[in-house]
């Protein structure tokens, strides 16, 4: 299983990284939505023959674009990921929690806590993410993003 985080703040980014790592999961990071691969392509990247990211969680506040504008921009290149979740520690605008949740986002609040995720990852359990199926347009794109970061696993808290 795959999991992508986003986040621009280095202490949230390695306690999601940590969790999700612990909990079984290939975890890619990035501080900065332009550098993710399924976000920097007209559509999505994943392979025909895998899933894509079983989870994505997003911060709200990020440069460039927001969490929401990211989400909408995945769906919108053909990203099938059904778990996916926003991060914020600020207010975010109504007219973005109404975009978020017609997506079926998962919303937590900063400061997160480890369980938190964990509760979230252990109710998604029962929901395995479907095979997403070839379409015409399908092509092998090169993928040379290498801003992730390694999470280098700590024991568990």
């Amino acid at each position: 299983m795959k999991a992508v985080i986003l986040d621009n703040d280095p202490l949230s980014l390695s306690l999601l990284a940590n969790t999700l790592h612990h909990s079984g999961y290939e975890v890619l990071t990035y501080s900065n939505p332009m550098a993710c691969p399924l976000y920097s392509h007209k559509a999505c990247p994943c392979k025909i023959d895998l899933s894509c990211p079983s989870i994505i969680i997003s911060a709200y506040n990020m440069p460039v674009v927001n969490g929401v504008e990211f989400i909408e921009a995945l769906r919108r290149n053909g990203c099938r990921s059904a778990h996916i979740a926003l991060l914020s520690s600020h207010m975010i605008p109504m007219e973005m929690l109404e975009r978020a949740s017609k997506m079926d986002v998962k919303f937590f609040a900063k400061p997160l806590h480890r369980s938190q995720i964990e509760d979230w990852l252990n109710r998604m359990k029962f929901h395995p993410l479907p095979k997403r199926k070839p379409r015409v347009t399908d092509a092998p794109l090169p993928v040379k993003d290498h801003s992730h970061h390694a999470v280098k696993p700590t024991a568990p808290h």
